[in-house]
């Protein structure tokens, strides 16, 4: 279900036993809707696809979506969410199938769950312009579909996981404007198909890494 080409106003409504629940897509973005996300939405458990970015929606974050197992892309971003909390992931997240989490341009105020190192089909994590504190997880750092790390413009800090890029099919990894201290990853490039790494306006010290040799194509902007 996509939106229509005209922006959408009011709320979406908590009752939602007019759709179907063998509904797979679910598109509502760049329109007006303020409030919460319906609890209901957890009915549909063939969900693949809820985009409902660049919308007016607060409160809180809807644990209801732990009921999609089947879900792939979930992209909440650019919405004021004053209250939204990433969950402590109470469900079995890892059968789950999600390979893109965007959260970005919220009002993200915690740190980074390590269970999303449980997500073994993440390909693409968006937390930027939030937020966020604390280090980046370890676990994230070991699942093997990851492709794109965007975590720009928030307040992590400490340093990066040293193993952060090995097991990885990393191709750009983007954490400036934050205060990560440290040297880059050693392993970072390490499959060589590394294309972008962004990291200045941080706190970084030290030596390149020697894997950014392993990589051909690759534009890295450090300070």
């Amino acid at each position: 279900m996509d939106e229509p080409a005209d922006p959408l106003s009011g709320r979406i409504p908590g009752d939602v036993d007019w759709l179907s629940t063998r509904l797979r897509v679910l598109n509502l973005n760049g329109n007006n809707f303020p409030g919460d996300v319906p609890l209901a939405i957890g009915r549909f458990h063939e969900h693949r696809v809820l985009r409902l970015f660049q919308n007016e929606l607060n409160g809180s974050f809807p644990l209801e979506i732990g009921n999609l197992s089947n879900l792939e892309m979930l992209e909440l971003s650019d919405n004021a969410f004053l209250l939204m909390e990433i969950p402590a992931i109470p469900w079995p997240i890892e059968a789950l199938k999600t390979q893109i989490i965007d959260l970005s341009q919220n009002n993200l105020n915690e740190t980074i769950p390590a269970d999303f190192g449980k997500l073994t089909t993440l390909s693409v994590l968006a937390l930027f312009d939030n937020q966020l504190f604390g280090e980046i997880p370890e676990t994230i750092g070991h699942l093997p579909s990851l492709r794109d790390v965007k975590l720009f413009n928030n307040n992590l800090s400490g340093t990066l996981p040293p193993d952060f890029g090995r097991y990885l099919k990393l191709r750009g990894f983007e954490i400036p404007s934050n205060h990560f201290t440290g040297k880059l990853p050693e392993h970072l490039c390490a499959n060589g198909e590394l294309l972008g790494v962004v990291a200045f306006d941080n706190n970084l010290t030290g030596e390149l890494p020697n894997s950014l040799g392993n990589c051909s194509s690759l534009l890295c902007k450090i300070n």
